[in-house]
């Protein structure tokens, strides 16, 4: 991915972290399950911001986003057993879940897929100085 891409997708995910976590923080009573759910999503937009902006950051926070992704998927499929969705559930664990597990343990994208190159993609500006 280019650094301009990097650049526009960390400001606007840094914006949207903010944007969600002040949701939570005001409105956060009037949800069942109270403010920690949106304020666990303003967290994850600065997590997707940190590694766009910091390239030393990138394996930590592959690592975290892999596993958020992972957890989510996987917990969607648990509740969905024996469900109506459960077919649709099945989908998004193998789609999201496992590519998020890859990267989970491995602290990068997979390899395969149509545009798995933007994300694997090593240019000058994130090559470390020896």
């Amino acid at each position: 991915m280019s650094f301009g891409a990097r650049l526009t997708l960390g400001v606007f995910c840094a914006l949207l972290g903010l944007l969600v976590a002040g949701t939570a923080l005001v409105y956060g009573d009037y949800w069942p399950e109270g403010r920690w759910g949106m304020l666990g999503g303003g967290v994850f937009c600065w997590c997707i911001t940190l590694a766009c902006l910091v390239p030393r950051s990138r394996p930590v926070v592959a690592r975290i986003i892999g596993a958020v992704a992972f957890l989510l998927a996987f917990s969607y499929l648990w509740d969905s057993l024996g469900g109506a969705n459960f077919w649709r559930a099945l989908a998004v664990f193998v789609v999201m879940g496992l590519p998020g597990a890859y990267a989970a343990l491995f602290a990068k994208y997979p390899h395969w897929g149509r545009h798995s190159a933007a994300f694997n993609t090593v240019y000058e500006g994130d090559r470390e100085e020896d």
